[in-house]
């Protein structure tokens, strides 16, 4: 599955005139990796080259999180002791970056990524990539739309159970507290988890978007005012959302 992810991958890499797709943590890493990292003061990189195996910049610390990927990896790992500039200016010279054109997310890469692929990977230009996988994710394999319906049946169940339960005078906080704790239990063990907190309004409306659950009561009707749903632990985007 993900091993046709990679070859597509790279065919819309090359369609597109990059010689390399550069991601940081988030859900088109997990998408073609199965790895989670969280964004932090260290950084992690993944790079797919179009003619080299692909590669990974990562803390020490969390290097043996590749041995569960679901594609092979080149690791490039690095200690706080010795820092990650080494780790970075090692990959860069193993997949000839120098030079590359680089496509990577415009709207999630830091500054700190982006300073240290122009480090080292001199000459390279970094361009944004977020159409490259827009078309690689725009089709949903078997195991996707598998993935997608249970989340959806998920999502649903939680709801009607939420429903049942709630009453007037409730605050918003309230309601999606169980909502979220029925979103739980109705996975049965499933890796699912809510994408967001719901965020939930009461009469009388306003005029900026709800942002998250607040302390206000409850009278004798509610609405589930965000798109909110199961998480699909393959790809890590929400399914259709439940109001």
């Amino acid at each position: 599955m993900h091993t046709n992810r990679l070859s597509r991958l790279i065919e819309q890499i090359g369609a597109h005139g990059f010689d390399a797709l550069a991601l940081v943590p988030g859900p088109n890493l997990f998408y073609l990796t199965s790895l989670s990292f969280h964004l932090s003061e260290r950084p992690v990189v993944a790079l797919f080259p179009v003619d080299a195996p692909p590669a990974i910049v990562l803390p020490a610390l969390e290097a043996a999180k590749v041995e569960q990927a679901a594609v092979g990896l080149d690791v490039f790992p690095y200690s706080d002791e010795e820092g990650h500039t080494p780790a970075f200016q090692s990959a860069c010279a193993a997949l000839e970056l120098a030079g590359c054109i680089i496509g990577v997310e415009a709207l999630r890469m830091r500054l700190l990524e982006v300073r240290l692929l122009e480090r080292y990977g001199p000459g390279c230009r970094l361009v944004p990539a977020e159409e490259v996988m827009a078309e690689l994710r725009i089709c949903k394999d078997m195991h996707e739309l598998e993935q997608m319906r249970r989340a959806i049946a998920i999502t649903e169940a939680a709801l009607r159970s939420t429903m049942r339960q709630v009453k007037a005078g409730m605050t918003e906080r309230k309601v999606a507290t169980l909502l979220t704790i029925e979103m739980l239990l109705a996975g049965k063990g499933w890796p699912s988890r809510p994408s967001s907190w719901p965020a939930l309004t009461v009469p009388p409306p306003t005029p900026l978007p709800p942002t998250a659950p607040s302390s206000r009561a409850r009278p004798s009707s509610w609405t589930a005012a965000r798109p909110w749903a199961a998480m699909q632990p393959t790809s890590r985007a929400p399914s259709p959302s439940a109001r």
